[in-house]
């Protein structure tokens, strides 16, 4: 099975990379997978690509052309399966590169890709005015809209059981699963 894993991804320093590490090492154990990772491009200078891994470095923290520069390396890789992990702000701290970051999912399904994403939080846990959001009806319609997109997956995967919960009653559609994370776990569960 050729699979497309799209994270941050070491030596990388954005969010999520250790995560992702984690799930591709465990995969690269599993001899009926054939492993790409599309990883983002903050590299720290003169960083070399980890040993036994192969990472197409294709889109950026912050750049609203992430999804074109996805699909087509999507397209390249021609994966079985794209499996996305990722968080609300993965692809950008600024409004439209993130908003347009997790709709690359709902365009990888659209293009015909077994699509599965695992998403770390959920806009409805996070307290904006806390975190000083100066617009936050605006943030959080957007939250609205893009858990939506994410929900055109083929499969979603929560990190927690409240979360699920949290899907299934406000969002009420999705294939969701609760997939257990941390240091005591093992083998990735595949979606």
């Amino acid at each position: 099975m050729n699979l497309c894993l799209v994270t941050a991804f070491p030596p990388s320093r954005e969010a999520l990379n250790e995560y992702g590490f984690h799930i591709a090492r465990q995969l690269q154990n599993a001899p009926e997978v054939n492993l790409t990772i599309l990883g983002d491009d903050d590299m720290p200078e003169g960083a070399a690509e980890l040993d036994g891994f192969q990472v197409i470095r294709c889109w950026s923290f912050n750049d609203s052309k992430n999804p074109l520069r996805l699909l087509k390396a999507i397209r390249e890789c021609q994966p079985d399966v794209v499996w996305f992990n990722i968080g609300f702000a993965s692809f950008g701290n600024r409004p439209l590169p993130a908003f347009l970051g997790l709709a690359t999912p709902a365009l990888s399904r659209l293009r015909g890709y077994s699509t599965h994403v695992t998403v770390h939080q959920l806009m409805e846990t996070v307290d904006l005015k806390d975190a000083g959001v100066r617009f936050p009806l605006f943030y959080r319609a957007a939250g609205f809209a893009a858990t939506q997109l994410l929900l055109c997956a083929n499969s979603v995967a929560v990190l927690l059981p409240a979360y699920r919960t949290l899907i299934q009653e406000r969002y009420k559609r999705g294939s969701v699963y609760v997939r257990a994370h941390g240091v005591l776990s093992g083998r990735p569960e595949y979606p």
